[in-house]
């Protein structure tokens, strides 16, 4: 995992569309770090906890947002780091071996 360090005054915090004020989304990301530091890749977790329906991160103009909504159309799940990229298994085909 690559991690780089981000000035909290570079932290924006977006609620049901709204930019948060600073203090705020300092707060709020401050709580949004614990909640991961113990709950690696909870979203959902951190967003009911904070009483919505969806939360996620996205970078904008080298900005991190937090973003976090009630809006229904939004997905009632998100990938976790631990689900993240892993592919379904199901039977798999042989391939055939070529010469060695």
């Amino acid at each position: 995992m690559v991690q780089c360090r981000v000035s909290s005054s570079q932290l924006v915090a977006i609620v049901d569309g709204q930019g948060l004020a600073p203090d705020d989304a300092r707060a709020l990301w401050q709580r949004f770090s614990a909640h991961m530091d113990e709950n690696e890749g909870d979203f959902d977790g951190f967003a009911a906890k904070e009483g919505f329906r969806y939360a996620r991160v996205s970078v904008q103009d080298h900005t991190p947002s937090l973003v976090l909504t009630n809006d229904p159309a939004a997905p009632t799940e998100t990938k976790t780091a631990k689900t993240r990229g892993k592919k379904k298994r199901g039977r798999q085909k042989k391939r055939p071996r070529g010469p060695r």
